[in-house]
């Protein structure tokens, strides 16, 4: 880079081999630390949800109800988990579908991943679809946020047989 390009872009001040690190890191570099502050901001949202909740419960309550009760009742509810379902395809897109018992149904047709927020607990799921065909073809589902799961599932190329899993949240 010329100096006028150094000058605009405030360069200047690091030194030339952090830029040249950080200029070689390449896309799957990048593709990781946008990953990572993507869940910082939906983490920074889903506790902004909650404090939201919390406090609009407590206006909720007849006056003279103290913070003791409130607690109380958000026990006895049903605690949520966000869980994030990925799929990966190798060498062409195929079909993945997760059937979740008692719950919403997740379709994939190429990369990519769908956030679900489930119940605590044990969830049943199934899956099936159809990797794609020839040698290398396959698919992967990755599910982040659960306890005691297979994690990440594997599937061979052609056609995905049901195939029933549990999970816990």
């Amino acid at each position: 880079m010329d100096k006028s390009t150094v000058d605009a872009l405030h360069l200047a001040k690091y030194p030339e081999w952090l830029i040249g690190l950080l200029a070689s890191g390449g896309s799957a570099f990048w593709t990781n630390v946008l990953g990572y502050l993507s869940g910082l901001k939906d983490l920074s949202a889903q506790k902004a949800f909650q404090a939201k909740f919390l406090n609009d419960a407590q206006k909720a309550l007849p006056l003279g109800v103290d913070k003791i009760k409130t607690d109380t009742i958000h026990k006895a509810s049903v605690p949520m988990k966000s869980v994030r379902f990925t799929a990966a395809f190798t060498e062409a897109p195929g079909t993945l579908s997760v059937t979740i018992t008692n719950g919403p149904q997740i379709n994939f047709n190429a990369d990519g991943y769908q956030d679900v927020d489930l119940p605590v607990g044990k969830v049943d799921f199934t899956v099936s679809g159809a990797a794609s065909p020839g040698p290398e073809g396959g698919a992967t589902l990755t599910i982040d946020g659960v306890r005691n799961s297979n994690s990440p599932l594997k599937y061979g190329p052609g056609i995905i047989n049901v195939d029933n899993q549990t999970m816990s949240v």
